[in-house]
């Protein structure tokens, strides 16, 4: 664990870096097509909510993976990214 870090300006900084960081990323996603956002978009739900989401991940045998993403919305309907 990194000690705590009281100075003000080192703070600031790693603000302002996590703040920049964080747009550079948006625009980098907004530029993605609209199924490349889907698909970040599931992941980031199943990184936020694990037990809501059923990931199955396939690998080839030429070493090609899927990952697969399944969250049941309803009885009987499955929505898949």
């Amino acid at each position: 664990m990194r000690p705590r870090d009281d100075r003000p300006c080192g703070t600031i900084l790693r603000e302002e870096l996590m703040l920049a960081l964080g747009d550079d990323i948006l625009r980098a996603i907004a530029e993605l097509p609209p199924i490349s956002r889907l698909r970040i978009l599931a992941f980031l739900h199943l990184l936020e909510r694990p037990d809501a989401l059923r990931a199955r991940l396939d690998v080839d045998a030429s070493g090609e993976l899927r990952l697969t993403l399944s969250t049941a919305r309803r009885a009987g309907s499955e929505s898949k990214h």
